[in-house]
């Protein structure tokens, strides 16, 4: 017997084989969804942390999808506050999340402000969230111009360990970390991890910590206690450009491993010691004392301290919270860049210039000769965009935006890219640009007006998610939602509108009705974290009138 595998590529190019297929029949329409999986079903991970107003965040890390919930409302009756917490959990190569108590992971960097309904984008690896709450919502709220950024973390920016065993001569010498001789090693496993401290000066991880090196692991047979009182532990790793410190970690077991959170005892691993960056050798000799609240090690896909970037330039041109925004990759001077736009909102002064904003994303990977460097972002400077063309009538406050391109995947612009928006809390129209439009000058890239807006019979889908996907239709979707006021009991309701037109009028025909398919899960979510990755969505947390949620439901088109 043979078997059969297939090589599957993901619209952002990475490739996976398997020998599993599943078939979809040529019935289905363009659009319909994939059972949703459902966390508050038991059908897979759910949030640690009730919230709404999450901003949603992808990217990849670790050679996995990382999908994350960014601050948020959290709270109940009448009494809402926004939160500082992110909170991150791995998808597999389609998109499917993780069992029921596996998953989301509170990380450990939490953001410099609480803030809820903002905006983040990636790109690279670096993540941004812009404007956002600082206040309790539904009260005086206090809209931010701030952009903030973290670092997506990664292996090969972390140091190399060598290690060494050595019987002393006699058991009078100790550790490195100046612990009294309470304990020697014992026999058995113990494993072994070094990170970098950063200065809190430092431009991408302020005061944080990189990943851990991988581990080296050593054995100790059946000994003596004598013998055992005298074996010696030596480290050695390789200096990281810029850090400050070094953190060393000891495990008894060789699958230990470290965590997103913030701190606190791990049964399997904890630290040992932590020195100045001259020092590049420590000495085990197995007496340490671990402290119960010392730290543990990152676990691959952690985000960074994020940074709060400084200059006029890098603040929103107008403060600005419950906004929408979409990020679009692009070929710019010959380089990748992402060009983020920042949409509606309710802004300072209400109503207030510009309805649309954008900004360039870029950086760059360091000289292949610079080991373990990091990587260097490039300027972020807000513009306003050309209101010339732009829609009008609504402040698009709770809007959503979301880009399609009948000839390209995802979030690439191509020559069919267009704009759709989903009006706002005091707005039921959709609202869209077709191609083409021309990203050459990114603040100005509506040359014409855009169409007059579509109904969406009468159903506020603000507070839902909005979807589009597909190289042969436009397919729309609001899922859960309400009435678009804050605070108003959600539902999970879910409307399409299959796009049917030509490639310079792509929206045409359209009309909204019930969707096919599934209508989102069991859970009704108003102003759930929408991500919209790879031809899956994911809702994260939300709400119904006052109570929280922390479901994450996700499905796939």
């Amino acid at each position: 017997p043979c078997v059969c595998t297939v090589l599957l590529r993901r619209a952002d190019n990475v490739t996976a084989r398997s020998a599993v297929v599943t078939t979809r029949s040529s019935s289905a329409k363009s659009g319909s969804f994939t059972p949703w999986q459902d966390g508050n079903a038991g059908q897979s991970a759910k949030l640690n942390v009730a919230r709404r107003g999450a901003a949603g965040l992808a990217f990849q890390a670790a050679g996995a999808r990382r999908v994350c919930a960014v601050g948020g409302d959290v709270g109940s009756g009448s009494s809402f506050a926004a939160s500082d917490v992110v909170e991150c959990s791995s998808v597999d190569f389609v998109g499917r999340l993780p069992a029921v108590g596996t998953g989301f992971s509170v990380q450990r960097y939490r953001l410099p402000s609480a803030t809820s309904f903002s905006h983040c984008a990636s790109h690279g690896p670096f993540v941004y969230c812009a404007g956002g709450n600082l206040a309790a919502s539904g009260t005086a709220a206090t809209a931010s111009k701030k952009t903030l950024r973290a670092q997506v973390l990664r292996e090969s920016e972390a140091t190399t360990v060598s290690v060494d065993v050595r019987v002393a001569a006699d058991s009078s010498s100790s550790s490195s970390s100046n612990a009294t001789m309470e304990k020697q090693f014992t026999s058995g496993t113990y494993q072994y991890r070094v990170s970098a401290v950063f200065a809190a000066n430092d431009n991408l991880n302020p005061g944080g910590e990189s990943l851990p090196s991988a581990p080296v692991v050593i054995t100790l047979p059946a000994l003596s206690e004598n013998i055992l009182g005298r074996i010696r532990v030596v480290l050695t790793w390789l200096s990281v450009p810029d850090a400050e410190a070094y953190r060393v970690y000891r495990s008894r077991t060789a699958g230990g491993k470290g965590g997103g959170g913030g701190g606190g005892s791990d049964s399997e691993v904890a630290l040992l010691v932590e020195v100045d960056d001259t020092t590049m050798e420590v000495i085990d000799a197995g007496d340490a004392v671990i402290a119960d609240d010392a730290p543990v090690p990152l676990e691959p896909g952690s985000l960074g301290q994020w940074v709060e970037l400084s200059g006029a330039a890098a603040e929103l041109r107008a403060a600005r919270w419950a906004h929408t925004g979409a990020a679009l990759q692009k070929k710019i001077s010959g380089s990748d860049a992402t060009l983020w736009y920042i949409m509606g909102g309710d802004r300072v002064p209400p109503g207030g210039s510009p309805l649309f904003e954008v900004a360039r994303l870029s950086y760059t990977e360091p000289a292949t000769s610079c080991k373990r460097c990091r990587p260097t972002p490039g300027a972020l400077a807000w513009q306003a965009v050309d209101g010339t063309n732009m829609p009008s009538g609504t402040d698009f406050k709770f809007a959503k935006l979301q880009v399609a391109d009948s000839l390209s995947a995802g979030d690439i612009v191509g020559s069919n890219t267009a704009f759709g928006v989903l009006g706002g809390e005091s707005d039921a129209r959709t609202f869209y640009h077709s191609p083409p439009l021309d990203f050459s000058n990114p603040a100005n890239p509506f040359q014409s007006a855009w169409h007059s807006p579509i109904q969406v019979n009468s159903l506020r889908q603000t507070a839902g998610c909005f979807y589009t996907w597909g190289s042969l239709s436009y397919f729309r979707s609001g899922v859960g939602g309400d009435t678009g006021v804050l605070g108003a009991a959600a539902t999970n309701k879910c409307k399409q509108c299959i796009m049917g037109g030509t490639a310079t009028q792509p929206f045409g025909g359209c009309s909204w009705s019930a969707c096919s398919g599934d209508a989102g899960g069991t859970a009704s979510l108003a102003h759930p974290a929408c991500i919209l990755d790879n031809a899956n969505i994911y809702l994260l947390g939300g709400g119904s009138g006052t109570t929280l949620s922390t479901a994450v439901v996700a499905s796939a088109t």
